[in-house]
């Protein structure tokens, strides 16, 4: 039988929960709800439908990612191999009659996420866990600070001047004094 793929436009319903494994293998589990709604056409209001929950769950390196990226009350894009998982609700009624109703949870597994940016804006930042993080210092700095060439546009900075790493801007305390 060949796999459900899904698309599931939402809001993240819960704070996104990332475990490692014994063997270090990372994943998450989080909450996705979606709610239908449409504008009536006699009142102009928009109604909405029964919201459709959804546990979302990703592996490795897209489980990180989205442990740095995502929290509750994120607008979400999600799509994945979509699952059914029977489960049995256990009721003890007033009277204390005790019932039983088998309901199903739907999983969105190996799931790819994105922020919706229908409802905001949002900034990439690319992940290489393989390697340490980027230094702060402008690149041109630290090609030349290892020796390497630089920019034809952009001049050499003399050793003994001071430069803000950050924003590559002249420290005007740490010029050199003309003698």
């Amino acid at each position: 039988m060949a796999d459900v793929m899904v698309t599931v436009i939402g809001y993240v319903g819960s704070d996104p929960t990332l475990k490692i494994t014994g063997n270090n293998l990372a994943w998450i589990q989080f909450r996705v709800g979606s709610t239908r709604s449409w504008r009536d056409a006699d009142s102009g209001k928009w109604i909405s439908g029964a919201t459709t929950w959804f546990t979302v769950k990703a592996w490795d390196a897209k489980a990180r990612n989205i442990a740095d990226s995502v929290k509750k009350g994120t607008p979400v894009i999600v799509t994945g191999r979509l699952s059914e998982n029977p489960y049995v609700l256990t009721k003890e009624g007033e009277n204390g009659q005790v019932t039983t109703e088998t309901r199903h949870s739907l999983t969105i597994e190996n799931a790819t996420v994105a922020i919706d940016l229908s409802r905001g804006i949002a900034t990439y930042t690319r992940v290489d866990r393989d390697v340490p993080p980027p230094s702060d210092i402008p690149e041109r700095f630290r090609a030349q600070a290892l020796g390497n060439s630089h920019d034809d546009d952009e001049p050499p900075v003399p050793e003994d001047v001071n430069v803000n790493e950050i924003t590559g801007e002249l420290l005007e305390d740490a010029l050199p004094m003309a003698a």
